[in-house]
């Protein structure tokens, strides 16, 4: 190819046309979807929430989704009682704005305070935590989409109506055996991590051009 066709800026200046931009945008507008409905239509306990993320590797290909799940304990089994949940809407695609996105939409969906949101992102337990200053001004990401979460939580009554808890992500069987993590914690996010991956998934895409990024990818390497 270097030979026939030796102008090509792959060869004189180690450029190739960015395929990224024949990826199908992310949505814009997505309504969040109840896989599980409580009798009420609201979460009337505990909710767990999680987002995920794929194609990480490039901010330009990632695509996330989040999910918010209850679950409760019938004897000795662990049932999932409610789960909603979404791909992240917007042109900004990133894993932590899909953890923010799934408590918001937890607040949005919850029955009569108190609530207690359980999440195994440590940054919204730590916003949450630390008040509206340390999150929702211009110089914090995504600070609008923490806006709405502090005008959620002053419609309920103030932050002593909400409690954040953090859990730890993707635990072991082992870790509940030891007693570090509680059961219920480990089914619930394992529950909301595998819904927020299916979530991810609904954007549009194309494995053509996925294949293309791929490729081009490994031609930039092998050049550089």
């Amino acid at each position: 190819h270097a030979k026939r066709s030796p102008h090509l800026p792959l060869w004189t200046h180690g450029l190739l046309p960015d395929p990224r931009d024949a990826m199908p945008p992310p949505l814009m507008d997505c309504k969040p979807h109840w896989v599980i409905a409580p009798p009420s239509g609201r979460f009337d306990g505990p909710g767990w929430g999680d987002g995920s993320g794929y194609r990480g590797i490039d901010p330009r290909l990632t695509r996330c989704g989040w999910c918010v799940v209850q679950v409760a304990l019938r004897g000795a089994t662990i049932r999932l009682t409610a789960s909603l949940r979404g791909p992240l809407p917007g042109p900004i695609q990133a894993t932590p704005a899909a953890e923010a996105y799934a408590f918001w939409q937890y607040l949005q969906h919850a029955g009569c305070p108190p609530h207690q949101y359980h999440t195994d992102c440590q940054w919204v337990q730590d916003c949450w935590a630390n008040g509206p200053l340390a999150c929702t001004g211009s110089q914090h990401v995504f600070a609008s989409l923490w806006r709405r979460i502090w005008w959620h939580i002053d419609d309920m009554g103030g932050s002593s109506q909400v409690t954040v808890t953090k859990v730890k992500a993707h635990a072991t069987r082992c870790a509940v055996l030891d007693g570090q993590v509680r059961a219920l914690d480990k089914a619930a996010n394992d529950l909301a991590d595998a819904g927020a991956k299916i979530a991810a998934q609904q954007h549009p895409s194309s494995p053509e051009v996925e294949k293309r990024c791929e490729r081009t990818r490994l031609t930039m390497t092998m050049i550089a």
